[in-house]
């Protein structure tokens, strides 16, 4: 099993247990939104490259995003709701 398709399946199982705990403690339309609001970090650890290219199209960087960079972004996103949590 490769560190990628562990990487992909661990960001599902958090963002899943985000919607859950969304869905019981604010209803499922505070689980809907949280469900849009998770598709960029779990877009940007699913699929790395593309996003890469998005980004470089829109802000008309020199060279492409490195996949890594983009990987490293998307944890950050998914795991800063949890980190805030803890430090608060």
């Amino acid at each position: 099993m490769s560190l990628t398709w562990i990487s992909q399946i661990a960001s599902l199982l958090i963002a899943l247990g985000y919607l859950l705990v969304a869905g019981i403690y604010g209803g499922w339309g505070t689980g809907l939104g949280f469900a849009v609001i998770l598709s960029l970090p779990l877009a940007c650890i699913w699929f790395p490259e593309e996003m890469g290219a998005i980004a470089t199209i829109r802000m008309r960087a020199a060279s492409e995003s490195s996949g890594s960079l983009i990987v490293i972004g998307g944890w950050c996103l998914l795991l800063g709701p949890i980190l805030l949590a803890m430090l608060g």
